[in-house]
């Protein structure tokens, strides 16, 4: 591509359009390498995730594949629409309703 014809106006175009073009190329560079050093870790019975942040005992789980996802709310407060999942300590809303005689059961989901 000759570029010496081009005005600036052209020219501020067409940088624009490789700063773009070269973003895309990063992401989809890092999305390759970032795949291929998972595979990697797995077939040598480590935990990626784990190696990469520098945790002693970085082995993978025998479930492999599996993502951990946050628990399901099990308990909503009606005033707030504040929610727990029965899991740690009981928040503050649940702790005052139930020492006015509230039962738990009566904010399940």
């Amino acid at each position: 591509m000759d570029i010496s014809s081009l005005k600036i106006k052209d020219l501020s175009e067409l940088i624009d359009r490789a700063r773009v073009r070269i973003e895309e190329l990063k992401k989809s560079e890092a999305a390759d390498v970032r795949a291929k050093l998972i595979a990697m870790a797995k077939d040598h019975g480590f935990d990626a995730m784990a190696l990469l942040s520098g945790k002693a005992g970085a082995v993978a789980s025998p479930a492999g594949d599996k993502v951990r996802r946050p628990a399901k709310a099990k308990y909503a407060d009606p005033n707030s629409g504040a929610t727990w999942t029965g899991r740690g300590l009981k928040p503050r809303w649940l702790k005052e309703a139930l020492e006015k005689g509230a039962s738990q059961d009566s904010f399940l989901i």
